[in-house]
């Protein structure tokens, strides 16, 4: 017959461990509370602890990290984000050749993939050109879309050549591309050099140049007889000949001193200015929407120039130093309205 044990010999053998019994022991097979040297509450038989049973939670954690460093467990935890593994792993800081799901060969240590750190080449997509990228990128991004690059990467924002997968010859910025613009003939976006030559004849103008794309410039002659230059953007944002224009202040003839608000990301700024022109043509480049506070008629410019100089001395505290708002015309803009006409 078996030997009923002592509750006190049963409690001394769990806590020599470092256990703890947190239960009165009744039998071998009535289930006892018992606490981990981790902290971790179990319902444990006396029979199951003789025969070497422990803490659950603690042999799940230990089989849990005996996975982590398992190699065919990381290499299916790596895989199952669409990347192919090349070399087994043998330590958590030795770096492990890979190849991300955009195609790029890269290498990785298991502490930093598991820090969350993944592909650079695409990181610095992401990241929108912070860091340098290198030409072999480059040519990998446009040929994958079937595009020809035909021309070196310098920089971000140097044009590169490139023929797309229609067979056009077209050229842009790694920016533009990055920013998802392909080619513009594919998607009708694009002008020729009739479409453009046509728009400048319809106002008398001859062009010269044949368009590649609408920020470089063109050659033309006016009505007037005039050469002058100027891109497409340029053109249907309404500038025109410049000597027909007259731009350039000229204190001889009748002009205006104009006071304008401008908001810029929902904070007011305020423009004091003078011109020949009319405010409107004036500011026929300018994208920024604006609204007219003042305007005066002077007979000669002159008189203007004085009255804008005085109102620039007097509220020069309150002049803008910031980066450039405007095409041009920066340093006469201040950042409340000192002439109190904004109601």
């Amino acid at each position: 017959m078996t030997r009923k044990l002592d509750r006190a010999f049963v409690k001394n053998e769990i806590e020599n461990v470092g256990y703890s019994l947190n239960s009165t022991y009744i039998n071998s097979q009535s289930k006892l509370t018992i606490i981990c040297d981790k902290g971790h509450t179990n319902q444990l038989a006396w029979s199951k602890w003789k025969s070497g049973s422990r803490c659950k939670t603690c042999k799940g954690i230990e089989f849990a990290n005996s996975l982590r460093n398992d190699p065919n467990h990381i290499k299916q935890e790596i895989e199952a984000e669409g990347w192919l593994v090349h070399d087994l792993y043998h330590d958590a800081k030795v770096k492990m050749k890979v190849t991300c799901p955009r195609g790029h060969e890269t290498s990785i240590c298991w502490s930093n993939w598991k820090a969350g750190k993944r592909c650079g080449l695409c990181a610095r997509v992401n990241n929108g050109n912070k860091l340098r990228l290198t030409s072999d990128f480059v040519k990998v991004s446009v040929e994958a879309e079937n595009y020809v690059l035909n021309s070196v990467y310098k920089g971000s924002k140097t044009h590169l050549d490139m023929t797309c997968k229609n067979g056009h010859s077209i050229s842009m910025t790694w920016d533009n591309w990055n920013a998802g613009k392909r080619c513009g003939k594919c998607n009708g976006k694009h002008k020729t050099t009739e479409e453009v030559s046509k728009a400048f004849a319809l106002e008398g103008c001859t062009l010269l140049s044949q368009y590649e794309r609408n920020n470089k410039k063109l050659d033309f002659i006016c009505p007037q007889g005039h050469r002058h230059s100027i891109t497409w953007a340029d053109w249907i944002s309404g500038s025109r000949c410049a000597k027909c224009a007259g731009y350039g202040f000229n204190p001889n003839k009748p002009a205006s001193l104009y006071y304008l608000k401008f908001i810029v990301d929902s904070t007011p700024y305020y423009k004091l200015g003078i011109t020949n022109r009319t405010i409107q043509e004036r500011y026929a480049r300018e994208r920024l929407p604006y609204t007219i506070l003042k305007e005066n008629r002077y007979l000669f410019g002159s008189l203007a120039k004085q009255k804008e100089s005085a109102l620039l001395k007097k509220f020069s505290n309150y002049l803008y130093k910031g980066l450039p708002i405007l095409k041009d015309g920066n340093t006469e803009i201040f950042i409340k309205d000192v002439l109190k006409l904004d109601a």
